[in-house]
C-alpha cells in the first residue's frame, strides 16, 4: 500500500472516530420539556441525566402528597425508602452506554414509579430525542426535549426558579 493510500486510511479512521465522539457527546447539556429541565452529562463513560428544575417545584394545594410548598419528592417511587428523595437532583438514567450511534440503558420515571429501557440520541431537528418503552421499542413513546438556549416561556421561569442562567 503506498504512503499516500496509507495515510487516507489514517485520515479517514480518525474523521470517523471524531464523528463518534461527536454523536456520543451531542446529547449532553441542557435539556427542557414543558415541567422539568434536566442536566445530560457524560460521566465514567456512562451518561447521566439529573433533574435540575421543575417549573412546579414545590406542592401546591389540593395535591395528594406532601404539605402545600414543600419541595417535590420521589412520592411514587416502589421503594419506600426512596420516597423522600427530592425530585431535583434525582438521577433517572443508569446501565447507559453508547452503541450504534445511541446511548441505551434504562430510565426512571419519577411520575409513575416505573423503570423503562430506553435510548437517546440528537433528532435532525437539534432535540434531544429519547424512547422509553417496555420490552421491545416498538411498544413505548418517544419525547422530544429542547435545548435550554431555546429560552421558550417555560423554559425562562423554571430557570428563574432554580436561580439557574441560560436565557438572556
Amino acid at each position: 500500500m503506498s504512503s499516500g493510500r496509507v495515510a487516507a486510511t489514517c485520515l479517514l479512521l480518525l474523521a470517523s472516530l471524531a464523528v463518534a465522539d461527536d454523536d456520543r457527546n451531542a446529547v449532553t447539556g441542557y435539556w427542557a420539556s414543558p415541567e422539568s429541565i434536566l442536566r445530560v452529562a457524560v460521566i465514567d463513560g456512562s451518561l447521566s441525566m439529573q433533574v435540575v428544575a421543575l417549573l412546579e417545584p414545590h406542592y401546591a394545594e389540593g395535591e395528594e402528597f406532601g404539605p402545600v410548598g414543600a419541595p417535590r419528592r420521589d412520592d411514587l417511587n416502589p421503594d419506600p425508602d426512596q420516597r423522600h428523595r427530592p425530585i431535583i437532583g434525582l438521577e433517572l438514567l443508569s446501565g447507559y452506554a453508547f452503541a450504534d450511534g445511541k446511548w441505551r440503558g434504562r430510565i426512571y420515571d419519577p411520575e409513575t414509579g416505573n423503570i423503562y429501557s430506553s435510548s437517546m440520541s440528537m433528532g435532525r431537528n437539534g432535540q434531544l430525542r429519547m424512547r422509553g418503552y417496555i420490552g421491545l421499542p416498538m411498544f413505548g413513546r418517544t419525547q422530544n426535549f429542547l435545548p435550554v438556549h431555546a429560552c421558550t416561556a417555560e423554559i425562562i421561569t423554571m430557570l428563574q426558579t432554580a436561580s439557574l442562567d441560560g436565557c438572556e
